[in-house]
């Protein structure tokens, strides 16, 4: 084999030059000098390796070749798991994604109290601003709106707490009574219908339509609590049935549900709660069904009908007629008041309290156009500032909407954003005259107390939502 070379077994022991050659498996940093055939399961490295013998010449000669092999043997063991290190080394601790961070810091939603809280102080202050004249001359008391609003936003937001804190699986999922399994929504749905009828009987009329009830001292509009029913139905039937919920049977099943609630506003003079319903209900089920085909026959035929209940004659024929002859009928006097007021408004407003609108000339001037009568005093400048509130508002549900744990809770989201949406556009648009009136108020500023305290209610479902993202 080569003068001065002799086989070893494990390779060739070079006499001449004192070395000997040897083919080393290495795993790790343990070499295996014995296994000849080493595992492929093991992924060990072969390399070949120069072993000094005792006694012999110190120097290691390697080439550039062998050098380079040896440094490429060395960058491949540092990617070997080793085994002991991998038993013996404790698991890493789980970080989580920037996605999933966002989620916690998401949890229980505190900019949407903020929003909420800085929304009903300054509807307090802008209720007091327009309405202390008329309150002094009807109630004696400048204060009197202001007084009741209060109250009535304390209890909101005490039950948009209480009520956040409740799962909202509890208000759409199974309870037993006695022998018989039902849905507290079905309960509450019954009962909003009940008391949509009530009012054929008992309601009180004002502004030309039956649309409260007087119990004693208390005073509400059923239609303000049908609408929390709507959302709560609507997500439940879409939530468990989204795949059918675009076929026929499912469509027209659903569509009975709803329209058990919303028949009875419209027949009652209430358009404007009807409108508001129905877009409630038509979202949801738009956005939560795989197939939009009949839900989109349904708008059109929806559309269609409002179309021809606002041209009917009687008390809406009346409200078209003074929106269509604004400048000339002598009936669209509290349109025109609205109109002046946006105008002489201008562009930053006259400031807080000099408004001159809110002094008889508006009759409806702290409820359905309170938005002329702020708009006079804090200017298109405020009210773009307003408007971007809602909007930030409206995102922040969206965001719960888009990370809610089911498809239930994330509906609820939707229609809760649908209503603030729709009331917003809805009273803007009736003041600036591009609608006819349709008595919307608008969302945490026009004095009602049903309806703040309803409003805030569905902030609470929304942040229920926000609470169980991680479950």
């Amino acid at each position: 084999m080569g003068s001065g070379g002799k086989y070893t077994g494990d390779g060739f022991d070079d006499i001449s030059s004192g070395y000997k050659k040897e083919r080393v498996y290495s795993l790790g940093d343990a070499y295996d000098r014995k296994k000849k055939n080493p595992s492929t399961t093991s992924k060990s490295i072969e390399e070949e390796k120069i072993v000094e013998k005792p006694g012999k010449n110190k120097r290691l000669k390697r080439s550039a070749a062998r050098r380079e092999a040896e440094e490429r043997n060395e960058r491949k063991e540092k990617k070997i798991v080793r085994p002991l290190e991998k038993v013996m080394r404790p698991a890493p601790e789980k970080r989580e994604t920037s996605v999933a961070s966002d989620k916690k810091r998401s949890y229980y939603d505190f900019s949407i109290i903020v929003i909420v809280l800085f929304l009903l102080v300054a509807g307090l202050f802008s209720l007091y601003s327009v309405s202390y004249y008329s309150s002094a001359k009807y109630y004696g008391d400048a204060m009197f709106y202001v007084k009741r609003q209060a109250i009535f936003a304390v209890i909101g937001f005490a039950l948009m707490i209480g009520v956040s804190f409740v799962p909202y699986h509890f208000y759409t999922g199974s309870i037993k009574i006695g022998k018989f399994g039902t849905r507290p929504v079905f309960l509450f749905y019954l009962i909003c219908i009940v008391l949509e009828m009530a009012i054929l009987l008992m309601g009180i009329a004002a502004g030309g339509s039956k649309r409260w009830i007087q119990l004693g001292p208390i005073k509400f509009e059923p239609a303000e609590i049908n609408k929390v029913a709507v959302i709560l139905m609507t997500a439940l039937l879409i939530g468990k049935s989204a795949r059918d919920a675009g076929k026929l049977f499912e469509f027209f099943r659903v569509l009975v549900f709803v329209m058990a609630g919303l028949i009875l506003p419209i027949a009652k003079q209430n358009l404007s709660s009807g409108i508001i319903m129905f877009a409630i209900a038509f979202v949801i089920c738009f956005v939560g069904s795989d197939k939009k085909r009949w839900w989109i026959v349904l708008l059109i035929i929806g559309v269609l009908a409002a179309i021809i209940l606002v041209k009917s004659e009687g008390y809406r024929g009346g409200r078209f007629i003074k929106w269509f002859e604004v400048e000339t009928n002598p009936n669209s006097y509290q349109v025109r008041e609205g109109l002046y007021a946006i105008a002489s408004g201008g562009m930053f407003g006259k400031g807080f309290g000099q408004g001159t609108v809110k002094l008889g000339y508006l009759v409806e001037g702290h409820t359905d156009e309170i938005f002329a009568s702020i708009c006079e005093e804090i200017g298109v400048f405020g009210i773009a500032c307003l408007l971007l509130i809602y909007l930030l508002l409206i995102w922040r549900i969206k965001v719960i909407a888009d990370n809610a744990p089911d498809a239930e809770g994330g509906l609820i989201c939707v229609g809760v954003m649908v209503q603030i949406a729709v009331q917003v556009a809805l009273n803007i648009c009736v003041a600036t005259s591009v609608i006819p009136s349709t008595g919307v108020t608008l969302p945490f500023f026009s004095y009602g107390g049903t309806a703040l305290v309803i409003l805030l209610v569905e902030i609470g479902l929304v942040l229920s939502v926000s609470m169980r993202i991680t479950e």
